[in-house]
C-alpha cells in the first residue's frame, strides 16, 4: 500500500528507538510493529507482515465478539459479521498498510472480546478484570481515541441479578486499576 508519512515516522522510531513525545499514545502501536519488522528480511515486508496480522487478528475477534454475545447466537451470525467486515472496503482500502487506526480497532476487540468473557463470569473473575485494565491501558497507548471504551467499566457495577451495586463496582475498579499498574509496568518494560 502507500506509504504515508506517519506509516514511515513509526518505523523509524520502532526500529532505531526514537522517543519523540508528539507521538507518546502511539508508542504501542510502535512496538507491536516492530516486532515485525525485525524479524521480517525487510521492513516493507514486515509491514505487510503486520498488516496481515491485524486483519487476521480483527477478523478473528470480530468472529468470536459476534458468536459469543449472547448464548442464541449461532457461527452463522459470527460469519456474517466478518462478511460485513470485509465488505467496508477498510481491507481493500488499506492493504499491506498498518496504519495505527487498525491497531486501535485490534485494541478495542480485543478488550470487547475480554469484557464479553468477564461479562459471562457475571464479573467474578478478579484475573479478568485486572485483564481490562491491562488492555484499556495498551489500547489507551495506541491512541487516545480508544478513551471511549472505558463507558463499559460501568457494565462492573451490575450485580448477578442486573442489579446495581455499588460496594462489587468499588472493589471490581481496583482490579481495574491493578490491571493500568500493571500495563504501565509491562509499558516501562518496553521502554
Amino acid at each position: 500500500g502507500p506509504i504515508s508519512t506517519d506509516v514511515t515516522w513509526y518505523m523509524n522510531a520502532g526500529m532505531n528507538g526514537i522517543k519523540d513525545t508528539f507521538i507518546l499514545n502511539r508508542y504501542f502501536h510502535v512496538f507491536l510493529q516492530t516486532v515485525f519488522l525485525d524479524i521480517a528480511s525487510k521492513p516493507l515486508i514486515g509491514l505487510q507482515n503486520y498488516w496481515a496480522f491485524l486483519i487476521t487478528g480483527i477478523s478473528l475477534l470480530i468472529y468470536l465478539a459476534a458468536r459469543n454475545l449472547t448464548s442464541h447466537n449461532r457461527p452463522l451470525h459470527a460469519i456474517l459479521a466478518v462478511s460485513l467486515f470485509f465488505s467496508t472496503g477498510i481491507v481493500a482500502d488499506t492493504a499491506g498498510l498498518p496504519l495505527v487506526d487498525i491497531t486501535v480497532m485490534f485494541m478495542v476487540l480485543l478488550f470487547i472480546i475480554v469484557y464479553i468473557a468477564s461479562t459471562r463470569k457475571m464479573h467474578e473473575s478478579k484475573i479478568i478484570i485486572a485483564l481490562l485494565g491491562f488492555l484499556f491501558f495498551l489500547a489507551f497507548k495506541t491512541k487516545e481515541t480508544t478513551l471511549p471504551i472505558a463507558i463499559l467499566f460501568i457494565g462492573l457495577s451490575m450485580d448477578n441479578d442486573n442489579i446495581l451495586n455499588w460496594k462489587s463496582f468499588i472493589r471490581r475498579l481496583g482490579y481495574v486499576f491493578i490491571g493500568i499498574c500493571i500495563g504501565g509496568a509491562f509499558f516501562s518494560i518496553l521502554n
